[in-house]
């Protein structure tokens, strides 16, 4: 599935490589490359190959005990979540992040979640922080998870951030979440998208991320002062920080926090910048990165 998976998105055009306008996450990783899950979606023969080797890997485990639960409300995760629990006649649920950062459970009741087995379903992994938050989401009300499966996984911190953790139902207190992507973003999977036709630029800003994706990160907004400004431009309506913009804006301010040069090149150019979108102290989306804003309001 690794190499049918890599060899795929490059041919159905769903693997881009866009280095002047990077992915940025919520939880601080820039990208210089990302995959388009619509393009998957929207392939029949895709689509289904995605859902069977889903189906094969959790085909062990008791269906009237089994549930599906989306790792957001986003709609590919949904899909995902859906597809799966439709297949197999099993419940589903989804678990959203309110804007205060907190996480909910949302379509079982009570009775339907305790002593029963979760299966956490995501379209992408990267640093595992929100697999490992909606764990605990389903684990408080007594629910039990033992993996957490992924079609595409970055092949960054998800798999450490889940093998670490401590489980609040597991009675040793170590229970480990395995992560099971059906294709990890690894050296053979770009050994594989890059044995295509891309341009000398494309090429160099994979090349150079993949030998190291802070130094690429680090890097590129050092010398990209306008994309930063571009986005965080964006994301500013009256004054205030749009919900929709939360990643981009939210997501560059934690890079920015994590770098001390990037802090000492961006101060004065956020002062500058936030006083020219007239953006006012409180900012409603605070509960995200509550250490993040403490600097910004510091600035």
């Amino acid at each position: 599935m690794q190499s049918y998976l890599s060899n795929l998105v490059h041919d159905i055009g769903a693997y881009k490589i866009r280095p002047e306008d990077p992915l940025v996450t919520k939880y601080g990783f820039l990208f210089p490359d990302f995959i388009d899950f619509d393009c998957i979606l929207s392939h029949p023969s895709t689509r289904e190959s995605v859902k069977n080797n889903f189906l094969a890997s959790v085909s062990f485990v008791v269906v009237d005990k089994y549930h599906f639960v989306a790792t957001s409300d986003e709609p590919h995760d949904v899909a995902v979540g859906y597809g799966l629990a439709s297949q197999m006649s099993a419940g589903f649920a989804i678990v959203r992040q309110g804007l205060d950062g907190s996480y909910s459970l949302h379509g079982l009741d009570k009775k339907s979640v305790e002593g029963k087995i979760f299966q956490p379903v995501s379209a992408f992994t990267t640093s595992g922080i929100t697999a490992d938050e909606v764990a605990a989401c389903i684990e408080t009300r007594g629910g039990i998870i033992h993996h957490h499966m992924t079609v595409f996984d970055r092949n960054l911190l998800a798999k450490d951030t889940l093998s670490s953790r401590q489980s609040l139902t597991d009675r040793r207190r170590h229970n480990a979440i395995e992560l099971i992507p059906l294709c990890a973003m690894d050296n053979d999977f770009y050994n594989t998208v890059l044995n295509k036709e891309y341009d000398k630029r494309q090429l160099d800003a994979i090349q150079t991320y993949t030998k190291d994706p802070t130094v690429w990160a680090e890097n590129f907004l050092l010398n990209n002062p306008a994309f930063v400004k571009r986005r965080l431009t964006q994301s500013v309506k009256n004054g205030k920080i749009v919900d929709s913009s939360i990643v981009n804006t939210f997501g560059l301010a934690y890079i920015l926090t994590q770098h001390p040069k990037l802090m000492d090149m961006y101060t004065p150019l956020l002062q500058k910048w936030l006083q020219e979108l007239a953006v006012v102290d409180e900012v409603p989306v605070v509960g995200y990165y509550p250490k993040v804003m403490v600097r910004m309001k510091s600035i």
